[in-house]
């Protein structure tokens, strides 16, 4: 295992964190992680009848996904959510957008790792990937 982490901003509790993973290369035993780490805010629910922010809430979101897709190139986004109850458990969250510059959302945190997979009993490396595994990974894969 190898791995190297490049720290680019600060993100402190209790604010959220949004993780990004793909995987650059998918060898015969092996797979290169990318993994990105991003600033998140809260998003308010909209309120029931509130079409106002209902309408605007949507707008923004389109907005975020371009911008998120644009600044991920490749990485996989899930919605994140906060372990921490009542602190925030099930709450919507959104990448935070730089205050200046051209707004899109930049990485607090970057890296990549390289995993060799090994035999349970053997403990050496597996002479290929379960086919199961390598669908699953391909999925991951980015250019």
């Amino acid at each position: 295992m190898s791995s190297s982490t490049t720290y680019a901003a600060s993100v402190a509790y209790p604010q959220p964190v949004v993780a990004a993973l793909a995987v650059s290369h998918l060898g015969t035993r092996s797979v290169t992680w990318r993994v990105a780490l991003f600033a998140g805010e809260y998003v308010e629910p909209a309120r029931e009848g509130d079409e106002g922010a209902a309408g605007a809430s949507a707008r923004e979101g389109e907005d975020e996904g371009r911008a998120a897709e644009a600044a991920l190139s490749g990485f996989t986004l899930a919605d994140v959510q906060s372990p921490h109850a009542g602190g925030g458990a099930g709450r919507r969250v959104r990448l935070v957008r730089p205050a200046a510059g051209d707004g899109e959302p930049r990485a607090a945190a970057y890296g990549e790792a390289v995993h060799v997979f090994v035999d349970e009993e053997s403990r050496r490396p597996v002479t290929e990937l379960e086919e199961g595994m390598r669908r699953a990974l391909l999925r991951l894969v980015v250019e």
